[in-house]
């Protein structure tokens, strides 16, 4: 599966969720900044010029409030205990954001570190303030085995929270170049877009949007609205009203299409759904926006807000929960193109009265697991009130109401379900609820860490409640092999291959099973304060992750 970044999720509150979408006119194109390490470039003049733009005032900013800096980590003989770095502080002046690019430039550097137990090891430091770490955004992310897409902080804002600003940049590994996408709002973090396929990322400024290579070369620009949207495959950008194939330039103009705030693409990229509700198609041209009577999607804060197409993408249903004339709790399969919906509820025999929301909804789009209840004076004994529902055929299977859903395997074909969830120690015991039928696979007797699907769906890692032990199933055979640790660890992240795992150890050291049928770890780094953001590189031959303000490179294969 391609990898782009961009958001598959929303985190919602309640005013999002009353928002409407509204079309915003597209600005004309100004000079992006464009970096390397010693000097700026501006774009190239385009081959075909575009119209002269009429006069704009500039953006501008909100302070930006300067951040105190972390100290710096060094590595050391056995650092017992490891240093710790001090909380991100709370926000006091500004850096002006004219001044960022000198700044940043001047400021970050990297370095290559001692080998460790015969590991290479690079460091991306020098900026004090740190690498952007909210929940819903992104630090950082390979773009390729060379280059990697990160987020300084550059400032932060108390709301609803701490609302923290950041300057992308990427660096080649190779050559210690760096260079600053464009960037419309330092609060935004859904940009720059990263197309795997092609090689390109996508940004946009105040003024359009701009497509580079991985090293800043410019590609192509072009005016574009405030929301894009790269497809799954990465070979098509949709920018406001423009569906633009990436591959050959051919654009098809949608008529009238309104700045959208979710955007779901089906498998053949030809067809979007919009939130709420609307379908463009590329092969008709034709935008469409509808109304769906009094179904309403419910304001809350908090939850993750997603919609998916389902049925070979001729349905949509959403991760969230819904009215319908005031009344709570339905789950709708809406069919954009004809601009309908029913109530699965219903079509599943669970009865109108039931109350459901937030429906899991599996890969392949054939699956749903929700949680429902009833009025507490129609509640029967014992009654359970999840169910694994098929949509192909709306047969609906009860599940204990003690088993909560954690996710699906990738494939679609397994469930993992958590009993006994103990808040205190994290942990909780897991069983596989096999979609085709049959009965639950408990994981283990005692209570384990989370289990981990390897991307090819054919294998769970999980760590013992103590975490020194690694267990690794083969869900085909049920056949399982237990490493024997020598430490207490915390996770364990796999390979792009499948075929070995990365473990992070209760000490901030990082470890690795070069092969999981074989009884051996290997110690990466030492140990480091509080790693996170753990992400093997695209071909599987380095890792990366964020300990304090820095970014780590390790080399799995020994140099």
């Amino acid at each position: 599966m391609p990898k782009q970044f961009f958001a598959t999720k929303l985190v919602v509150g309640l005013s999002l969720i009353l928002l409407t979408a509204c079309a915003k006119q597209a600005q004309p194109l100004a000079t992006p900044v464009l970096a390397t390490s010693t000097s700026l470039r501006g774009y190239p003049p385009p081959q075909t010029p575009l119209p002269p733009p009429p006069t704009t005032t500039p953006v501008s900013y909100p302070p930006i409030p300067t951040l105190t800096p972390f100290p710096s980590a060094t590595f050391g003989p056995s650092p017992t205990p490891f240093p710790t770095y001090p909380p991100l502080p709370t926000l006091i002046p500004t850096v002006n954001p004219t001044e960022l690019p000198g700044l940043l430039l001047s400021s970050l550097r990297l370095e290559s570190l001692e080998n460790f137990n015969g590991h290479s090891l690079q460091r991306v430091t020098g900026w004090e303030y740190g690498i952007r770490q909210t929940s819903n955004c992104r630090s950082y992310g390979w773009l390729n085995d060379t280059h990697i897409l990160f987020d300084p902080i550059v400032g932060e804002e108390e709301g609803m929270g701490v609302a923290q600003f950041s300057q992308p940049i990427v660096i080649n590994l190779n050559n210690e170049q760096m260079w600053l996408p464009p960037v419309a709002d330092l609060r935004s973090c859904g940009l720059p877009l990263w197309s795997e396929s092609l090689q390109q990322l996508i940004s946009r400024d105040t003024q359009g949007a701009v497509i580079h290579n991985a090293d800043g070369q410019v590609i192509q620009y072009f005016p574009a609205g405030f929301d894009l949207s790269l497809s799954p495959s990465g070979k098509s950008l949709l920018t406001s009203s423009t569906w633009r194939n990436l591959e050959t330039g051919k654009t098809i103009e949608l008529n009238d299409r309104p700045q959208a705030w979710m955007t779901v693409w089906t498998l053949d990229e030809a067809r979007v759904f919009d939130c709420c509700y609307s379908l463009a198609d590329a092969t008709t041209g034709q935008y469409t926006n509808f109304s769906l009577g009094q179904l309403q999607l419910v304001g809350r804060d908090g939850g993750d807000l997603y919609a998916r197409w389902v049925l070979s993408d001729t349905r949509v249903v959403f991760h969230w929960d819904f009215t319908e004339n005031d009344k709570y709790g339905m789950i709708p399969l809406i069919d954009p193109s004809t601009q309908t919906y029913q109530d699965i509820r219903v079509l599943a025999q669970l009865g109108s009265e039931t109350s459901c929301g937030f429906p899991e909804i599996a890969p392949n789009g054939n699956y749903l697991i929700v949680g429902c209840g009833l009025p507490m004076a129609q509640l029967p004994p014992n009654r359970s009130l999840s169910y694994l529902i098929d949509l192909r055929t709306f047969i609906s299977r009860p599940l204990s109401n003690d088993l909560q859903f954690i996710n699906w395997s990738p494939d679609s074909s397994f469930a993992l379900l958590a009993v006994n969830y103990n808040s205190q120690e994290q942990n909780r015991t897991y069983n596989l609820l096999p979609i085709s039928g049959g009965d639950l696979i408990p994981l283990s007797t005692s209570p384990t860490l989370a289990p981990v699907w390897s991307p090819s769906s054919s294998h769970l890692a999980y760590l013992t409640e103590d975490g020194k032990s690694l267990i690794t199933l083969e869900v085909a055979t049920r056949a399982s092999r237990i490493i024997l640790l020598p430490q207490p660890f915390l996770n364990a992240i796999w390979h792009p291959q499948s075929n070995a795992l990365a473990l992070l150890a209760s000490d901030g050291s990082l470890w690795w099973v070069p092969d999981f049928n074989a009884d051996h770890v290997e110690q990466l780094t030492p140990p480091l304060p509080t790693p996170r953001d753990i992400h093997w590189g695209p071909s599987g031959t380095h890792l990366a992750f964020v300990s304090g303000p820095d970014i780590y490179i390790v080399a799995v294969a020994p140099q």
